[in-house]
């Protein structure tokens, strides 16, 4: 797991310098010619009226209680005189600031207390082409800032505390919204049929349903580097498809990111909002005063998927979800999952490239994200020891040949003067000199380093002890010297059948692996492998090939080819009969089944059906690759009971065999 809390902090500390950067350069920018001066008592709509295109109205601090509409295309400019940034107070009715020209530049300005009507807001943008940065858009009736034109800049915003959204886009397509901050309202960034918009390093956080949400076809919206942090759900798209996601930091909300392919409803009613739930499933209704156009989907094939890669999604109640057909990488990498990223959660990166071996289900339907990113949780060695003052001793390996090298890394506290050495794990733990121990190697003041020792020539239980200069024994770490050995249980087994190997001596590498080869093949062509996962000894299952004849096992380290042992020779005989074997027989909804089948032709198919259902009913249909004999895994759905049957062949589906029921509750 990582540090997130630290992150978050230093997130936070690095927006609020963003927005106070945008403020002061808001704020601190020269008058130019053509410039007037509203001080308070004085009317900004006032100076507005009077102003040319191109002119600057400079805003002094203070309370402004009156309605702008800023209809001319000039520069609104605060200008804070000790008492902060200039606010306009909308009365709590209607709009505070209305931008209905374009071209229009809103500078280091505040918007509170709109009205609580559908179309009101602190800064409400009906036109294109505007930029709004620096400025404060909190405490509205409804929402902070408003946007219905499209190419708008908005840059350095706080919106918080407001009724309903930090930041609306409503039918506002390529605008741009960096370096907000929206906290604290009921939706923090939200976006309806608004299409090709970049969001970026954006914090939405602590808002009531939802950090940033897009529905109704917002297509291809471009969604990068953002904070989602305590939010009810992270991040929500909903029947909105192309986008790309990337870079995100979802970070403790309930859900973190939520793609929904289904649109419960078709309105939204202002007067409904309280009774809305957390899942997205809203009413909209568009005000009439808004201008608006209608994003058509005709055209957009329903294949077009969201792309969802590098984000990192840490301590959310619930992950991800996702009931569509959506793509979680970007076919090199994923995204971190903080539920899965251990191996004890089922992710193991054994060729340490930095993602998952193994795909993760993501909940809801059938998208998957095949490369989930592993961080160095996933991939640390097993075998390291903290000692009494904080020095810390590595290891890759449990287990060593004799008299191999013993490589250890180690990292020392400051001022360290001492050695490390090797000994019998049954000697007593006491203050020793170097010259009493077997093999020692003395160590400086340099923090982090390796150092390289020799096993000893024989086997048994030994220990890596820390020592200050004084004798001191300040940390041990175990570790075993042996010869690797391995064996078959058997010696002949049909084909696909099953049978024990007892290994002993493995490294420990979460990539130690054993094969099954044809005899007398290369190590590089195995029928298959099994991972021991940083087991040193043990007994793991295996299948005989699908064929007769003579093979052997071979045990390997850490997924290369370096062969440590192998077992004698064993017989596979052919398989007789058609049978078929469902395990396990009592699975979890959504959880892998793996049907073993024998007898099969080369045209073979397997299905999976409910127990009472007619052949041509089938649930999933899988090939067996013209394989006799052999294994298919299978996914099985909700509540229900199962079986699997064998057909001959996919056209005429003459049944085979039938495997045992599969009870899923």
């Amino acid at each position: 797991m990582q540090n997130w809390q630290k992150s978050l902090s230093s997130c936070r500390v690095r927006m609020i310098a963003v927005l106070g950067v945008a403020l002061v350069l808001a704020l601190s920018s020269p008058m130019q010619a053509g410039s007037s001066v509203v001080r308070p008592g004085d009317s900004i709509q006032s100076a507005i009226d009077k102003a040319q295109d191109g002119d600057t109205v400079l805003v002094d601090s203070g309370v402004y209680r009156e309605h702008v509409v800023v209809d001319k295309r000039v520069t609104i400019k605060g200008n804070d005189t000790g008492a902060g940034v200039p606010v306009v107070d909308g009365g709590g009715r209607g709009s505070a600031i209305t931008v209905s020209t374009g071209g229009v530049v809103l500078l280091g300005i505040g918007a509170t207390n709109s009205g609580p009507l559908f179309g009101d807001a602190g800064i409400r943008v009906l036109s294109s082409g505007n930029r709004i940065s620096g400025c404060t858009a909190d405490d509205n009736g409804n929402c902070g800032i408003l946007l219905a034109g499209g190419n708008n800049r908005v840059e350095g915003i706080s919106a918080r505390s407001n009724q309903h959204s930090g930041i609306f886009l409503n039918s506002s397509s390529s605008n741009l919204l960096a370096d907000n901050l929206a906290e604290a309202n009921r939706y923090g960034i939200f976006v309806v049929t608004s299409e090709r918009n970049t969001i970026i390093r954006n914090q939405a956080v602590g808002n009531e349903v939802c950090g940033i949400f897009l529905m109704r076809s917002s297509n291809f919206n471009q969604l990068n580097d953002n904070l989602l942090l305590g939010n009810k759900d992270g991040l929500s798209l909903e029947t909105s498809r192309g986008c790309s996601v990337v870079g995100n930091n979802v970070t403790a909300n309930q859900r973190g990111i939520v793609l929904q392919n289904r649109n419960d409803t078709e309105s939204i009613d202002a007067a409904q909002r309280k009774d809305e739930s957390g899942r997205i499933s809203i009413r909209y209704r568009p005000d009439e005063a808004v201008s608006t156009y209608n994003t058509s989907d005709e055209n957009l094939p329903e294949t077009t998927s969201n792309t969802l890669y590098l984000n990192r999604l840490v301590g959310n109640s619930e992950n991800a979800w996702d009931d569509g057909s959506n793509r979680w990488n970007n076919e090199t990498v994923g995204n971190h999952h903080s539920d899965y990223d251990e191996p004890a959660e089922g992710c193991r990166d054994r060729n340490r490239d930095g993602v998952c071996d193994s795909p993760l289900q993501i909940s809801g339907g059938h998208s998957e994200d095949l490369w989930p990113l592993a961080p160095e949780d996933a991939v640390k060695p097993r075998f390291g020891v903290t000692g009494s003052d904080g020095s810390r001793l590595r290891m890759e390996q449990g287990t060593y040949l004799p008299a191999g090298r013993v490589e250890v890394t180690t990292r020392l506290s400051s001022n360290f003067s001492g050695w490390i050495g090797i000994v019998p794990a049954s000697l007593p733990h006491s203050d020793q000199k170097p010259e009493q121990v077997m093999l020692f190697s003395i160590l400086d003041q340099n923090s982090s380093r390796k150092v390289g020792l020799q096993a000893p020539e024989a086997q048994g239980s030994y220990e890596l002890r820390l020592y200050r200069s004084s004798g001191e024994e300040l940390a041990a770490l175990p570790f075993q010297v042996e010869v690797p050995s391995l064996s078959a249980a058997v010696s002949k087994v049909e084909a696909c059948g099953s049978f024990n190997a007892s290994y002993f001596g493995a490294p420990g590498y979460e990539g130690d692996w054993i094969g099954v080869f044809a005899a007398g093949a290369e190590d590089q062509s195995p029928i298959y492998r099994r991972y021991l996962d940083g087991s040193s000894n043990g007994t793991v299952e295996l299948y005989a090939p699908t064929y007769a004849g003579q093979f052997d096992l071979r045990l390997f380290q850490d997924n290369g080819y370096t062969r440590l042992a192998s077992s004698q020779t064993f017989q596979t005989t052919a398989a007789g009969g058609v049978r078929m074997v469902a395990e396990p027989a009592r699975p979890k909804p959504g959880q892998a089944v793996t049907v073993h089948f024998w007898g099969a032709t080369p045209s073979s198919v397997i299905g999976m059906y409910g127990t009472t259902r007619p052949d041509k009913n089938w649930i999933n249909m899988q090939s067996t690759d013209g394989r006799p004999c052999g294994t298919l895994v299978f996914k099985v759905p909700g509540r229900g009971n199962y079986d699997f049957r064998l057909f001959e062949n996919m056209a005429y589906r003459k049944h085979m065999g039938v495997s045992n029921t599969v009870i899923v509750e």
